[in-house]
Formats: structure tokens, sequence, C-alpha cells
């Protein structure tokens, strides 16, 4: 799990829960990586979810649409993990 918890590290320079350097991509690539994805860890990817949706909620259509995929094929190998 070290690649996809060094991802989700909390941000300490900015007091936020997660670095907001990341991108969708990059959870996605990780997690595809993990053999096996603990239910913490899980939630976690969960909680970050809902973090970036925040984020992103003010970007244009093309990039939520294309976050919205992300955030499927994500939801899709934590639920079959």
């Amino acid at each position: 799990m070290d690649a996809l918890e060094k991802l989700l590290a909390p941000n300490t320079q900015d007091d936020l829960p997660f670095q907001t350097n990341l991108n969708e991509q990059m959870i996605l690539d990780a997690l595809t990586r993990e053999k096996h994805i603990s239910t913490d860890m899980k939630k976690k990817v969960y909680q970050w979810m809902k973090f970036n949706k925040g984020i992103n909620e003010y970007e244009e259509e093309p990039y939520q649409t294309w976050v919205a995929t992300v955030y499927s094929k994500i939801s899709v190998l934590l639920d079959s993990a």
C-alpha cells in the first residue's frame, strides 16, 4: 500500500485532509497496482473522492464528465476488492 498511502497522506501544509495536487488518474493507477485493499484504505479512498469532488465542483463540464468516469472505475475496483 505504500504508493496509495503516500498519495492519500494528509496535507501538512494547508491543514487539509488530503493533498490538493492529486488527480483522479493517479489514484486509479495506484489502485490497479494493489493486490489487496484493506477496508480502512477503501474508506479513505471514498473519503478522498468526496473531498476531491468538492474541489472540482466548479470545473468545466468536460472535466467533470471525465472525473465521474474515473470515480466510477475507482468505485468498481474498490467494490470488487
